[in-house]
Parts: structure tokens; C-alpha cells; sequence
């Protein structure tokens, strides 16, 4: 092809067509910006369609973590509901303490009602996806936006639990170690 190309422009030269030979050379040059124009296209649209399934994939990444942030978040929830509840009757029964009825029902829920736990959720795939610059990818700026801010959230709730836990421990705790015994008494 090149070669018919170059035979064409030889013979413009020889037959001193240089008028043709110009109009001739600007035709090329425009089929060339052609052809690199379409290159250029295809490799943007390549392009975004790789970014597109790396968003897919980058996407479930991120529901899969948040499912089990989710599951975990609802267990450390319900483990704190049964705490309270527990904290609840012991507290109401608490000055029917003598009672040796009282002090069965106070031992059946006081002996777990001291329990400490905790909600640790994962974060890593947000992480890795701002530091990697990924996070750009997503095309949707809301979410890009809840995601980065993510780790705020995470943080003022551990600061919300460490002050319940210091409230328990500082206050709560000691008051119903004082007014009840919670061991099982020997009879």
C-alpha cells in the first residue's frame, strides 16, 4: 500500500503536477490525522471499559465488605440489647436483694450483664482504594463521597463506645458490685 502511495507521489513529481502533488500530500497528511484520531478513539473507549469493569469489581468488593460490617455491626448490637436488658432487671430488682427469689433472679442475669463488647468494622477495602487512587474510578460522587468519608464516621463511633465504656466502668459497674453480690451463694 505504501509503496503505490509513494509510486503515485513519483509521478506527480516527474510530470510536474506540483499543484495536484500538494493536494495530493494534504489528502494523506488528513487520512493519516484520520487513522490516528480512529486509533485514539478505539483506545479511549478500551480504556473506559476496563475502568467500567474495575468499578464492577471495585463495587462488589465494597457491598461484600459493608454486608459484613453490617452482619457484624447487627451482632454487636443485639449482644448490647441483651446486655441492657439484662442490666435492666437487675437494676429493678436490685433492691429486693435480701430476697432469696431475688437473689436467684438477679444471679441468673447479673453473672452476664458485665459484658464489654466491641464493633470492629473493616475498612480495608476503602482504604486500599484511597491510597491506590482508585477510588477515582467510581463514577457515582455520592458514594465517592460516603466512602471517603468512611473512616470519620468509624472514628466518632469508637470515640461514642469508649465513653459508654467508661461511663460502665466508672460508674455503672462499680454501683452494682456495691449494692448486690453477683456470684451464685452457696445453700
Amino acid at each position: 500500500m505504501i509503496k503505490f502511495f509513494r509510486k503515485i507521489r513519483y509521478n506527480l513529481m516527474e510530470q510536474n503536477k506540483t499543484g495536484k502533488y500538494f493536494k495530493y500530500a494534504i489528502g494523506e497528511i488528513i487520512l493519516v490525522v484520520i487513522g490516528i484520531l480512529i486509533a485514539l478513539s478505539i483506545n479511549n473507549w478500551n480504556e473506559n471499559r476496563k475502568d467500567r469493569n474495575k468499578e464492577i469489581s471495585i463495587l462488589k468488593a465494597l457491598h461484600k465488605d459493608f454486608k459484613n460490617n453490617l452482619n457484624d455491626f447487627n451482632r454487636i448490637k443485639e449482644l448490647h440489647i441483651n446486655t441492657l436488658n439484662k442490666q435492666n432487671i437487675v437494676l429493678r430488682n436490685i433492691d429486693k436483694f435480701p430476697n432469696p427469689k431475688a437473689i436467684d433472679s438477679i444471679f441468673n442475669y447479673g453473672k452476664n450483664m458485665f459484658g464489654g463488647y466491641t464493633y470492629n468494622a473493616s475498612n480495608g477495602t476503602i482504604e486500599s482504594l484511597i491510597s491506590s487512587g482508585d477510588i477515582n474510578l467510581i463514577t457515582n460522587d455520592t458514594l465517592k463521597n460516603y466512602l471517603v468519608s468512611w473512616k470519620d464516621v468509624l472514628e466518632d463511633y469508637s470515640e461514642e463506645e469508649i465513653i459508654s465504656q467508661r461511663l460502665w466502668h466508672t460508674a455503672i459497674e462499680p454501683y452494682m458490685i456495691k449494692k448486690g453480690l453477683f456470684y451464685k451463694p452457696d445453700t
